[in-house]
């Protein structure tokens, strides 16, 4: 049950980061150099939320 608990809050904790680093991109003006900066960490939450999700379905999933 722990376990649930603590990846269910990560993966909502890393789909929110990656709302921010969105919100971020989307924000800053075209030649603002900090765009770029957030664009990758925008990629890599991206990624890590899919792999989280996956890693949630799969745990949700075998406990049934």
């Amino acid at each position: 049950m722990l376990k649930k608990i603590m990846m269910l809050t990560s993966f909502v904790f890393v789909i929110l980061c990656f709302a921010a680093s969105v919100w971020m991109v989307c924000s800053l003006p075209t030649g603002d150099p900090n765009k770029q900066m957030f664009t990758i960490f925008a990629v890599i939450f991206f990624g890590a939320g899919v792999w989280f999700g996956i890693n949630v379905y799969n745990l949700l999933k075998s406990d049934k």
